[in-house]
Formats: C-alpha cells, sequence, structure tokens
C-alpha cells in the first residue's frame, strides 16, 4: 500500500485482518503483544488511508478484543470518520462452557471525507417491517436501509428478526457449506460482501482487500463488475484465491443463502389450487398430461427436462393452457405424476447416449451436481425443474467439460443417480477391502499427460496436495472406459477444479487400470465402492447413503 500509494487510488476497500486470537494461519503468527499487534494496525490502516480517494470508503472486520482499540486508532489517530458500526450476527457460533457463546463480527464502516462518500442506498434496500408484519400502504414500496436496533436469535422468537438493522442477519460460512474453504475458517460471507460493495461502490470501481485469505472479497467485487486487487502474505492462499477468481464471471450468482425472511422457497402448488375457475383434481392432472403429450415426441419426462428445447415447449404448452403456478411447479407436477405411472403411454421411445460421449463428461456432471446439491437445492428433479438451478448447473458442468450439447450434461446427472441407487455386485464385497489410492505415482494434471495413457477401462483419483506438511487428500474418483479424453477434460479444468476444491493445492491424478475384460457394471461398482470408502468432497456419490 506504501507503494502504490502515490500512483493509484481506490475507491473501496474491505478488510479482514487477523484478530490476534492464536488463530493458526500456516505462515503468519497470530499471537503477538498486544503493542506489537495495535502498532502494526495503526500502521496498515494509515496506509489504506493513504490509498483511498477522498470519497473513498473502507469497512474492517474485527473480533470482540479489539473492537474497540481498532476504532480508536482509525477514528483519533489515523483520521477516519466512523458511519457505522455494524453487527455481523450469525447462528452457528462457537460453543462456550463458562460465558455466552458468541454469535456476531464487528463491522466497522469509515469514510475519508464525512461530506463526500459514496453510499448507494437503492441498491440494500429491504422491506420494512412495517410493510412485512402489517402490510401497512403507507410505507415506501422500494423498502428501506437497514437501521439500529436490537435482536433476539431468531430460532428463540421466530416473528421477531427483520433484516432493516444495522445489526445484520447472514448465515455464517460453516465447515460443511459449499462456500467454505477447508483452510479459512473466519471467511465472510459473499452475500455479506455485496451488501457493502453494492452500497459503497459503483460498477468499474476499484475494490482493494489487503487480507485476501480465500479470496471471497475480490471473487464478489468481480462479480458484481468492479474493478478488484489486493494482497496475501501466503503463497499458498494466494493460489487458491487466484484459482477462484479465474473461475468467477461478472455477472455469476453469489454463493450463499438470500436474505433469511425472503430465501425460503414457496411449497410448490402441483396444480391444485382452487379458484373461481379452478377446481382440484383429475381435471389439473389431465390438462398437465395433455400439455406434456403435445410436446414430448414420445420421449420421457427425463428426457424432456434433460432436453432444453423440449422443456421450453412444455412451458410454453402449460403457460397457453392457462394452468395456475410456476414452471418449477408444473415440472414437479409432471415428475410426480411419472412417479404415479400416468405417463407411460405417451412414452414410447428410449433416449440413450453412446457411452464414448457420456464418459469424457461425467465428472463434470457429478462436480457440478454435487455443488448445487451443497448450496442447498433439495434433489436433482428440483434442479431440473428450476428453470434457473439447471442454467446454474449446465454453466458449471459445460465449463469442466465444455463442448457438448446441454442435454448431454443433465443426462449424465441422471445417469449418475441411477446408479447411485442400482445394486451392487458382489464382488464388492473383496473390493472394499482394498487400499490402493495412494500406492504408486501420482502425475501432476498438466497438459500432455494423455499421450503416455493406454486406452483400457480405469478407475481414476483426482488428488489434491495442499501443502508439504498436509497429506495428499482424495477429491474426486472417477471410472471411465474412454480414460483418454476424459483425462483431456481434466486437464483443460484443472484451475476449474482447483477452485472447487476446499483448499488450496496442486491437482494428481492416480490411474488404476481395471482390465479389459471389466463389464460396464463391475467398474462403476468399483467406483462406488471406493467413493463410499473415501468420501471425496467432489463426488454427488459420496453425498449418497453406501
Amino acid at each position: 500500500m506504501q507503494q502504490i500509494a502515490d500512483s493509484l487510488k481506490v475507491d473501496l476497500i474491505i478488510a479482514d485482518p487477523p484478530y490476534n486470537i492464536g488463530y493458526e494461519y500456516d505462515i503468519y503468527n497470530d499471537n503477538r503483544p498486544d503493542e506489537e499487534y495495535l502498532d502494526w494496525t495503526y500502521r496498515w490502516i494509515s496506509a489504506a488511508h493513504r490509498l483511498l480517494k477522498d470519497d473513498g470508503s473502507i469497512w474492517i472486520a474485527i473480533g470482540d478484543e479489539y473492537a474497540a482499540e481498532v476504532k480508536y486508532i482509525a477514528q483519533r489517530k489515523v483520521g477516519l470518520h466512523l458511519r457505522n458500526w455494524v453487527i455481523w450476527y450469525y447462528t452457528f457460533g462457537v460453543s462456550c462452557q463458562d460465558k455466552f457463546c458468541r454469535s456476531h463480527t464487528h463491522l466497522l464502516y469509515f469514510v475519508k471525507d464525512p461530506k463526500s462518500f459514496k453510499f448507494r442506498a437503492e441498491r440494500i434496500r429491504v422491506p420494512s417491517a412495517r410493510r412485512l408484519v402489517y402490510d401497512d400502504a403507507r410505507t415506501n414500496p422500494a423498502g428501506r436501509v437497514p437501521d439500529n436496533t436490537w435482536i433476539l436469535r431468531p430460532q428463540d422468537i421466530p416473528n421477531c428478526f427483520q433484516p432493516i438493522e444495522d445489526t445484520w442477519y447472514f448465515a455464517r460460512v460453516a465447515g460443511t457449506f459449499r462456500e467454505r474453504a477447508k483452510f479459512m475458517q473466519c471467511q465472510l460471507p459473499e452475500k455479506l460482501l455485496a451488501r457493502i460493495i453494492l452500497s459503497c461502490s459503483d460498477p468499474g470501481d476499484i475494490v482493494f482487500d489487503p487480507f485476501v485469505g480465500s479470496g471471497s472479497s475480490l471473487v464478489v467485487a468481480k462479480k458484481l463488475g468492479r474493478r478488484w486487487f489486493g494482497c496475501e502474505l501466503s503463497p499458498n492462499y494466494a493460489r487458491h484465491a487466484q484459482q477462484r477468481l479465474d473461475l468467477a464471471q461478472v455477472g455469476d450468482p453469489l454463493e450463499g443463502p438470500d436474505d433469511p425472511l425472503l430465501s425460503s422457497p414457496s411449497t410448490p402448488c402441483y396444480l391444485n389450487i382452487e379458484g373461481p375457475n379452478q377446481r382440484q383434481g383429475d381435471y389439473d392432472e389431465q390438462l398437465l398430461i395433455q400439455c406434456f403429450l403435445s410436446v414430448n415426441d414420445g420421449f420421457s419426462v427425463d428426457r424432456l427436462l434433460a432436453d432444453p428445447v423440449l422443456s421450453v415447449r412444455f412451458i410454453d404448452a402449460c403457460s397457453q393452457a392457462g394452468l395456475p403456478g410456476r414452471p418449477v411447479d408444473w415440472n414437479l407436477a409432471l415428475l410426480r405424476l411419472r412417479k404415479q405411472k400416468e405417463l407411460r403411454s405417451g412414452c414410447t421411445k428410449r433416449t440413450r447416449l453412446p457411452r464414448q460421449d457420456l464418459e469424457p463428461i461425467l465428472f463434470g456432471a457429478e462436480i457440478a451436481l454435487r455443488k448445487l446439491l451443497d448450496q442447498g437445492y433439495p434433489s436433482l428433479d428440483y434442479i431440473l425443474a428450476d428453470p434457473a438451478a439447471s442454467i446454474r448447473f449446465d454453466d458449471l458442468a459445460r465449463r469442466l467439460a465444455p463442448g457438448r450439447p446441454t442435454w448431454h450434461y443433465r443426462w449424465a446427472a441422471l445417469h449418475l443417480r441411477k446408479r447411485a441407487h442400482s445394486k451392487l455386485p458382489s464382488i464388492l464385497n473383496a473390493y472394499q477391502e482394498a487400499n490402493t489410492i495412494l500406492s504408486g505415482n501420482l502425475v501432476l494434471l498438466e497438459p500432455g499427460i494423455e499421450s503416455a495413457i493406454n486406452e483400457e477401462p480405469s478407475l481414476y483419483y483426482v488428488v489434491q496436495k495442499p501443502g508439504a506438511r498436509r497429506e495428499p487428500i482424495v477429491v474426486y474418483i472417477g471410472a471411465s472406459k474412454y480414460i483418454k479424453p476424459t483425462v483431456v477434460n481434466l486437464v483443460k479444468s484443472r484451475d476449474h477444479l482447483a477452485a472447487l476444491c476446499r483448499r488450496p493445492g496442486d491437482l494428481f491424478v492416480k490411474l488404476v487400470p481395471a482390465g479389459s475384460k471389466m463389464s460396464n457394471r463391475e467398474l462403476e461398482a468399483f467406483r462406488y465402492a471406493e467413493v463410499q470408502r473415501l468420501r471425496p468432497e467432489l463426488n454427488y456419490l459420496a453425498k449418497q447413503s453406501p
């Protein structure tokens, strides 16, 4: 910051510094004497102050131990002006036995000039409590800006909490969240960072983070169309953050749950909604079936949902028929009818995707499916039924294994689910006792390795080496009779794969030839057994019961 302050000025700084509470970083000592830590704090805030434009803002996240000291240093010693002391409230706080559990972090919002600064309130307005609770028409329909109020835990008094305060409720990035980087326990949620960036910067502005860590602030800045840069002391963290940035694109959706009061999905109506011209029961189902049969060209419900052309035709037919609800409701209702075996007579064509087309993209479909399930989508059926969710799935699967029609990726996911519920052959009993993954050589995923691969049925393990002090980790297990094109796709998507892993580290592949006489069923059974044994973080099958 000292080196560039004379040549570059930034619009917004988001700083989540070490809290000096003994957290175990890979190369930084987070347990310094108070005087040393506070002197360092003064130096970096002073450098940040020089880097800010005159109308710039800085947000500092800090824990209880030094919140007051940081405020004093920034305000009294450096000359910044405090606009808000925001409390980020979260559940899943750290459990304590002899004191109250902590469920918050302090977010100190400073500006350089109290009379000239950016604050775009219209971008972060939320529904007011009076409108939500009392439906008061006198309130501003655009909502209001969060203001200062005390809150109680929403699970204790479910109807008391409203998101219109400067005590912000966002779910903490817990260890089970797909958004979570395993090496970074103090990760800020993307939705929280988005509120800061949207309110205090404009598209094209420069967002700077002096403590990049897992890279979340820069990832959100990129998604929201800002320019961005940052500093990171650890080469290991910096590499992982760069991989996440390479994967992110402008306009990408933000990770994490939405507003806690508004994010729960509505219950699908299943077309059983009563109204003046609508009755429940067979009439709705028969009309839905007619819409399906008019556009399905003899294909099954699965093929219709997998094929964007057929899916759009079905949605158009339902809309023109005046069916109540939304596309996701119509699709889910169609799936319900399929399970009740109401549609067999209209499905005369079978869909077959040759294995040489399926297997090289199977890993992309599986990882995309696992990611969406980890984000909270309840099932593959729901993902395919919800047009917005299916587009997210398509985008991620295509980034990992590019070059195929959209319906191939969705069909690959359906293939995975079908195999997950099939019975395994008895040969698994012997194979489940094997422990071959870390024996032999691991080959770095890089261009050119496919030239040394024999085209034969193989299990393949994608292995990550997080660092010299950590053991290699299996992040994905696949199986293919067409191993060369599969490995080619793995190499092409190496950086995307690394960015999806919970820890930073180089990726390697381990091939285990299975023999040319092994059947497809046996090969998939072997893979299933290994996934159940090792539970890799990117396998959909690892979420299924053995």
